[in-house]
C-alpha cells in the first residue's frame, strides 16, 4: 500500500467516524497521518506497507496514536 491508497482509507475511516472537517488539522490532518502511519508501520523503509507490515496489530496498538485513530476517533 502506498501513499496515495492510504489517504482515501484514511479519509474514510474519518468520515465513519463522523469526525468533522474542522478537527482535521494539525497532527489529525489526513496528510499528517498518511506520514505517521507510514513512518510507523513501513519496518523495511521502502515507503509502501506491505500487506503484514498493515495487518500487524501489534503495530496498531503499540502506538497512542495509531490506536487512537483506529479505535478511539473522538469528535
Amino acid at each position: 500500500m502506498e501513499k496515495h491508497e492510504l489517504k482515501p482509507m484514511i479519509e474514510s475511516i474519518y468520515d465513519l467516524a463522523g469526525l468533522s472537517e474542522n478537527a482535521r488539522h494539525g497532527k489529525y490532518s489526513t496528510h499528517a497521518q498518511v506520514k505517521y502511519i507510514l513512518k510507523k508501520l513501513d519496518k523495511n523503509g521502502d515507503k509502501r506497507l506491505s500487506k503484514q507490515e498493515f495487518i500487524d496489530r501489534q503495530n496498531w496498538t503499540n502506538d497512542e496514536r495509531l490506536s487512537h485513530l483506529i479505535f478511539n476517533i473522538e469528535n
